[in-house]
């Protein structure tokens, strides 16, 4: 029977949720535990491994390995390694008849609810989350909790169905975009990054470098990105207190919340609740955005979730799962949550959306609102001609971050919202873009008769893409930092997601997803081929061995970027410039992958570098605003902290722009490169 099949079935059949178990077995007390199933039952195993038998077939299971077998069947715990711990969902379903013949074949090939089966799910995150939040809601013993309990059965099924269906299975192996749905689901919870690398079954360092490049931001910038972007959303659609939206967004002191959400967002709570933003209306996620009042942001990007973080997390604190990417079974087994909110889980986390095709991948067909025209060539349909012959296939199908989704294989509008520098160099038809008016590239977008499209408040502005009709979105993994974000697109055309912090890799899978493998090898060629350039010039005028620091100063402090830091690491892994010695010294307590920190302007002259650039303004910053901050400038370079520099007595300082510097791509790096070669070889 197909997995698909499950799910017509399990949508016709009468669901009763009878008992939700959480046990555990010391490895002391096996071989003696043997169990026979008085309901149909899933057993997840969520720590520990060892051999289960089903029914007299033995099973070596690990953690998050789940079983199931029906009514009657024998399990018996045969060896343990280390103590097992697991959840038992029992369950019965029952198809009333009469249906309908198509049912009936279906049955034919077996009971689903009667099967015994084995299997490691590729993320298997997801469903421990929904086993836990199961788990809890039953254990309300009310009404409304086996409800709840109910509804999470549901999703739980609809997800380990998806998983074994999606063609895209071995995109579970991607610990970041499991890290990251994960936080997405959780992010209210005490969330510890040991207990999140231990259950994804990597090392602390792994998670951080891999975050980092991926996203040019540590796991706990992340966790903080997510909870101050759901915090921005109550302050503006709610009349919730304070102590309420901290509570929902992962903080126990409210306090401590406003002093978090003022170092993002740069005012208060309060303030931003009352209209006043960032000229963007971004909050400040992560140190490419500066201040339109200071050269740099007030305050550090990098916190603790709490303060007492690194404490060993309690039962249940850390365990939960991703954000959905469901397929059409997630439409029809997974529409009961959009009724049932999570038990204990942030509101709005756990609706699945009800608009995927068949085929698993996200793309509308037939939405109110979605482009029509190409329906049927998203879903791979070719026009009939007459029966002539048959036309060359009009989709292809793309996999991406976000899953796998058919595109049109000669897509003519384009909407690009966070890899316009990837696009532009791949000369692809773009018709919008949504950038701000400081963009890097927003000059160049504007003369090519691209439609520029501002963001609603922090977010995309969704009826002004659905006005211009585009066949395909291309989007960062930054600009859809949730699933939410993702299903709205692609609501409105086929949407993929490519990381942005990567650019090389990424400019490599979208010319191959856009039929435009030539050209994206030799952007990344001729990027190549200019920093072998500029490593000679460098060494030709004697720095290639010199340290460098890249800095963003204000009057009382000074952000320091790491070597990790995305969008300034050129200047160490591609120019092979070397890390001043004071810098690697703070680098050693830091959690590896930190974009850096910030400090008191009192400690700069320790800060020693050979050469230090200075990133002055925003990536947001009008060129106007640029030439403002650099005035700003002017009133720090006359501080005598600042004068005692070595590198300031030296006049080896160099101011250059946070317009390409905080951002990335073949042409903000080009950029970049442009300007160290002036800095260490005098050249204009």
């Amino acid at each position: 029977m197909e997995w698909k099949e499950h799910v017509f079935i399990w949508s016709e059949a009468d669901v009763r949720l009878l008992d939700v178990r959480h046990g555990h077995a010391d490895a002391a007390d096996v071989p003696l535990q043997r169990y026979r199933l008085p309901a149909s039952a899933f057993i997840l195993l969520v720590r520990g491994s060892g051999r289960l038998a089903l029914d007299g077939i033995e099973h070596a299971v690990r953690r998050f390995h789940v079983l199931h077998g029906g009514k009657g069947a024998l399990v018996e715990i045969t060896h343990a390694e280390q103590r097992l711990e697991y959840y038992l969902i029992l369950y019965k379903a029952a198809l009333v008849p009469p249906y309908g013949r198509g049912l009936d074949r279906l049955l034919e090939g077996g009971d689903p609810f009667k099967l015994a089966y084995g299997l490691s799910p590729p993320e298997p995150l997801t469903l421990h989350a929904t086993a836990l939040q199961m788990h809890r809601c039953w254990q309300l013993e009310s009404r409304l909790g086996r409800l709840q309990a109910k509804g999470a059965l549901y999703q739980f099924v609809g997800e380990l169905i998806r998983q074994l269906d999606a063609a895209s299975a071995a995109a579970g192996g991607d610990v970041v975009a499991q890290a990251m749905q994960w936080i997405q689901l959780r992010y209210a919870d005490e969330l510890s990054v040991e207990a999140l690398a231990e259950a994804l079954g990597c090392s602390t360092s792994y998670l951080s470098r891999a975050f980092r490049k991926r996203l040019g931001m540590s796991t706990l910038d992340y966790v903080t990105h997510v909870r101050m972007s759901h915090a921005t959303r109550l302050l503006r659609s709610t009349d919730a207190s304070l102590r309420e939206i901290a509570a929902e967004v992962g903080y126990r002191d409210e306090y401590y919340f406003s002093r978090v959400f003022k170092k993002h967002a740069l005012v208060s709570p309060l303030q931003f609740r009352q209209g006043e933003t960032l000229p963007s209306g971004k909050v400040q996620i992560y140190p490419s955005v500066g201040s339109d009042r200071s050269i740099v942001p007030r305050g550090d990007n990098h916190y603790h979730l709490h303060e007492n973080e690194n404490r060993q997390a309690e039962e249940g604190e850390w365990e939960v799962g991703r954000m959905y990417k469901p397929s059409t079974m997630a439409a029809m087994l997974l529409g009961m949550s959009l009724l049932f909110a999570a038990c204990g889980a942030p509101a709005g986390n756990t609706a699945a959306p009800a608009n995927e095709t068949p085929s698993g991948n996200s793309a509308a067909t037939g939405n109110e609102g979605a482009t029509s025209g190409n329906a049927a060539s998203r879903q791979g349909q070719q026009p009939s001609n007459g029966g002539a012959h048959a036309e060359q296939p009009q989709t292809r199908q793309v996999q991406h971050l976000m899953g796998t989704t058919d595109i049109p294989a000669q897509p003519q509008r384009i909407m690009v919202a966070g890899l316009e520098d990837i696009a532009l160099a791949l000369e692809v038809p773009l018709a919008q873009a949504s950038v701000p008016t400081g963009h890097y590239l927003y000059e160049t977008l504007e003369g090519q008769g691209v439609e520029i499209i501002a963001d609603v408040g922090d977010t995309l502005n969704y009826e002004a893409i659905l006005q211009g009709s585009p066949e395909l979105i291309i989007a960062s993994d930054l600009a859809v930092y949730e699933q939410d974000i993702y299903d709205q697109l692609s609501k409105i055309a086929p949407t993929i997601v490519y990381a942005r912090g990567d650019w090389r890799s990424s400019i490599v899978e979208l010319g191959e997803a856009l039929g435009r493998q030539e050209q994206a090898q030799r952007v990344v060629q001729q990027y190549a081929d200019k920093l072998g350039q500029a490593s000679a010039a460098i060494k030709q005028a004697g720095n290639s061995g010199s340290t460098v620091a890249a800095i963003r100063p204000s009057i009382k402090e000074v952000q320091v970027f790491y070597p990790w830091f995305v969008y300034t690491e050129l200047l160490y892994s591609e120019l092979g410039l070397e890390v001043s010695p004071a810098i690697a010294a703070r680098m050693e307590d830091a959690e590896e992958g930190t974009w850096g920190e910030i400090a008191a302007l009192e400690t700069f002259p320790e800060l020693t570098a050979d050469h230090l650039f200075v990133v002055v303004g925003s990536s947001y910053s009008t060129a106007e605003q640029y030439e403002e901050e650099l005035r700003g400038m002017a009133e720090v370079e006359e501080l005598e902290i600042w004068k005692r520099h070595p590198a300031v007595k030296q006049e080896q300082v160099y101011m250059v722009s946070a317009r390409h510097w905080m951002l990335n791509g073949p042409t903000a790096d080009a950029m970049k490169i442009d300007d160290v070669v002036r800095a260490l070889t005098g050249a204009q």
